[in-house]
């Protein structure tokens, strides 16, 4: 094999190589090309985007997203990704002061965010949500008010999110489904499961603080239009080498074991520095059989990965009046509106299921018949629309679950190998493992 350099024309431009496209490997790219780097960004999928990805469906005429995603106002660093790439404007966060939560019976109850009222706003908001009972707000706001005071979670006793309502007599299903919804959306786990401290994190950013960072916002279009296309035309017009639909293999490894660059199927490439802004056992997969079994990257072995399940519907007649609702207790989780409003609302629609069951358990066509059985039980309007087109997704690693303890080994971005440092939602970030947290990754090893 023969080396392949990089032809800067500056000798002193640090050439860095960046493993991965998703939201990690884009927030690394743009900073470092802000610095000066010379960049190299691999990705080995036909586009950019990684989990959040979209792709184009002949059947629908449209591009669908792998797992809608909403925002919240909390995303500094990924809103300033978009500003960056010069799409801002393609993110609304009009509706985005309340969350309709949609009941069984076709009952509809809106959830203020309290976004024009910083904490007090957010807690007084919390407490006039009338899917609670009076006794389950007084609990709520005991829950909220000692989340706001905790300082450390030990991480070799946390509880889990379960284990911490418990504490004040709140149960699953209790408060309309408040707490099970929130835990779900954010942490890709049900109560039961997921550790207290990242969602802690992420609700003292967000929704308990209230103001402009409580509130929601989604792209008005598929993420294709909305980041990626933008993403990369940013990148390569700033000088980014952009790899799609090429895989590393391995990692160059000089003789004092310090990172010199990587290996595709046919070349090499040397590199100042390398990030490797993939999954953690994808990390381990690149590094040489000794590092594998070194205690710091054995530890990445113990990740647990939960799934994520999306269902994309096309009905001839509008069904959802809002831009997205939350189906407490259902088997879907959430439905997000697509494309254009139509008179009475949107025909086409988005649903994500969290923590979904696995294939051995569930097949695509077992889960598009259940989302569409919810749909029928809490959109009146369904229950007299055809379906047109419908489309069952699965991400059967969709993010890291971040249990009790999680925070042992979560790693930070620099490594105790010379050149190599790692980026993710699965890092050291004190958030769940959301685009926030990749964004956020993604800085700190570029920094």
């Amino acid at each position: 094999m023969s080396y392949e350099t990089s032809q800067t024309g500056v000798s002193d431009l640090p050439k860095i190589i960046i493993v991965g496209g998703g939201w990690a490997g884009l927030a690394a790219a743009t900073k470092l090309v802000q610095s000066g780097a010379k960049v190299t960004l691999f990705e080995r999928n036909k586009e950019l985007g990684g989990r959040a990805s979209s792709f184009y469906d002949s059947d629908f005429g449209e591009w669908l997203d792998d797992g809608p995603h909403i925002f919240i106002g909390a995303y500094t660093t990924a809103l300033g990704l978009l500003e960056t790439w010069g799409v801002q404007d393609l993110i609304s966060f009009d509706d985005g002061d309340e969350i309709p939560f949609i009941y069984s019976n076709g009952k509809e109850i809106q959830l203020k965010l309290g976004s024009r009222g910083g904490a007090l706003g957010a807690f007084s908001s919390l407490m006039t949500f009338k899917g609670m009972t009076f006794s389950e707000r007084l609990k709520t706001a005991r829950v909220a008010k000692a989340m706001l005071e905790l300082k450390v979670i030990n991480p070799q006793s946390e509880p889990t999110v379960a284990d911490f309502l418990s504490k004040y007599g709140i149960k699953e299903g209790d408060c309309g489904g408040f707490w099970d919804a929130v835990t779900v959306a954010v942490m890709n786990a049900p109560t039961k499961l997921a550790g207290l401290k990242p969602l802690v994190g992420a609700l003292k950013e967000g929704l308990l603080v209230g103001g402009k960072a409580g509130r929601i916002g989604m792209f008005l279009k598929p993420f294709q239009q909305s980041y990626i296309e933008p993403a990369k035309k940013y990148l390569i017009k700033n000088g980014v080498d952009v790899r799609i639909g090429t895989s590393v293999d391995s990692l160059i490894v000089n003789n004092d074991d310090y990172i010199a660059g990587v290996k595709t199927a046919n070349k090499q490439l040397t590199a100042d520095k390398v990030i490797l802004a993939i999954p953690p056992k994808a990390v381990l997969q690149l590094l040489p059989v000794s590092w594998q079994e070194d205690s710091y990257f054995a530890r990445l072995n113990s990740f647990r990965t939960t799934p994520i399940a999306s269902v994309h519907i096309t009905f001839d007649r509008p069904v959802l009046k809002s831009r997205f609702a939350c189906l407490p207790g259902a088997f879907t989780h959430w439905v997000f509106s697509r494309g254009e409003r139509e008179r009475q609302g949107w025909s086409k629609v988005s649903t994500v299921i969290s923590n979904v069951p696995g294939k051995n358990e569930m097949t695509l066509e077992e889960i598009e018949k259940a989302v569409l059985k919810d749909l029928l039980k809490r959109l009146p309007e369904a229950s007299n629309a055809n379906v047109k087109h419908i489309r069952g997704i699965r991400t059967m690693n969709a993010t890291v679950l971040l249990e009790p303890g999680s925070e042992l080994i979560r790693p930070i971005s620099q490594t105790p190998i010379r050149g190599l440092f790692l980026a993710g939602d699965w890092c050291k970030t004190g958030l769940p493992a959301t685009i926030e947290s990749a964004a956020r990754s993604g800085e700190q090893a570029a920094k």
